[in-house]
């Protein structure tokens, strides 16, 4: 399940120097990264440029085998911590205190609130992800049970 959840966090367009897309494969059930480019699959990971073109082209010839796995986007991930916040605030606030630490960058959110509150939002973080994950595998007909 943490390979599964860790495609579908990948902050796709702020982290991914080189371009790249997941695929879950139905048959075994792994989890495939595979660069766009060639070239990169080698400087970034050591992998064989032959073997990444491999990989897409099995993909590319098998398409109801492989499923692309959507990373999620900056935005997205912005709204999940602004999401985390508001469930922060109660009735008789304007603002939390952890909320007001918010200002647009979530690596400094992090270094205003501490490890504890960070790690909190971590877990809400990924429990939403995994909503997010198992709809996404259900709608493309397929039942999800975590293990």
């Amino acid at each position: 399940m943490d390979d599964f959840l860790i495609a579908f966090k990948r902050d796709v367009n702020f982290h991914d120097h080189y371009p790249m897309n997941t695929y879950l494969d139905f048959e075994s059930g792994f989890i495939m990264y595979i660069y766009k480019n060639d070239i990169d699959a080698f400087n970034d990971a050591g992998i064989s440029m032959k073997s990444n073109e491999s990989d897409r082209i099995r993909i590319d010839k098998n398409p109801d085998r492989y499923l692309l796995i959507p990373g999620l986007s900056h935005g997205e991930h912005h709204s999940l911590l602004k999401k985390y916040l508001d469930s922060t605030i109660t009735d008789e606030e304007e603002g939390s205190e952890v909320a007001t630490k918010y200002i647009g960058s979530i690596g400094a959110w992090k270094e205003a609130v501490g490890e504890d509150e960070f790690n909190n939002y971590v877990s809400f973080r990924d429990r939403e992800i995994k909503i997010f994950a198992k709809q996404f595998i259900e709608d493309h007909g397929f039942e999800v049970e975590w293990v």
